[in-house]
């Protein structure tokens, strides 16, 4: 496939490239579509005529909504002929064929389309080429998991400067969760055999209070009289 894309002659009337402002996106999007379609055919196992049906449907599908992600941002699809990225590619859509989960497909698009942006081999690149094929590995409760993990250790919103403004933030990023986490040991353990976190940074060892205090402390302290600053 790639060998013919590459004799392929580009006339006047051509579509072999895209323009883009000024850059050159390297392939047509009809010719990702078929690279990807002909490398997970090649390598999806055999199966039944009905099972083999529904895998080429998702398939099809999970290539299908990466491409018009891909055309809406103007992506440069010259890292499709990348080895590395064909590979990942694959295994993205090989999961999403195995599982037909909707939220897990989003996942791995959005996955993928940063991904398509690294040219380079970079920590970066390497974190999301990890990350493709271990969320496969994981339920939504154990993904929400994470997700508030970072958000309780990490995360620090640099909007949030009053009462007001830090109650937004708790309705927009934790109210979504809601007693959506298991934190049973089984799901820890899972996580840490994945390398996704360890006990101490899933399971804080501080109070939520004590961590916003410290991290919003502005908002927490009593305040200071005007005399207190007055004083030398």
């Amino acid at each position: 496939m790639l060998d013919k894309i590459k004799k392929q002659e580009i006339g006047d009337g051509s579509t072999g490239n895209i323009q883009a402002g000024r850059d050159v996106i390297g392939l047509t999007y009809p010719q990702v579509k078929e690279v990807a379609l002909d490398i997970f055919k090649a390598n999806f196992f055999d199966l039944t005529t009905q099972a083999e049906e529904i895998v080429t449907k998702r398939a099809i599908e999970f290539i299908d909504d990466y491409i018009k992600i891909a055309e809406k941002k103007k992506l440069n699809t010259k890292e499709v002929e990348n080895p590395d990225f064909q590979y990942v590619m694959y295994v993205a859509q090989r999961e999403y064929a195995r599982n037909g989960s909707q939220d897990l497909k989003e996942v791995l698009i959005n996955l993928i389309i940063e991904r398509t942006t690294e040219n380079e081999r970079s920590l970066k690149q390497i974190v999301l080429n990890e990350a493709i094929e271990t969320i496969p590995k994981l339920t939504s409760s154990q993904l929400d998991m994470i997700s508030i993990s970072f958000l309780i250790n990490y995360a620090q919103s640099n909007k949030v400067n009053n009462l007001n403004s830090f109650y937004e933030y708790l309705n927009k990023y934790f109210s979504f969760y809601n007693n959506k986490i298991s934190t049973n040991f089984s799901n820890i353990q899972h996580l840490e055999f994945l390398g996704c976190g360890s006990y101490m940074n899933l399971l804080s060892q501080n109070s939520l209070e004590s961590i916003f205090r410290h991290r919003y402390w502005g908002i927490f302290c009593k305040g200071f009289k005007k005399e207190d600053f007055d004083k030398k």
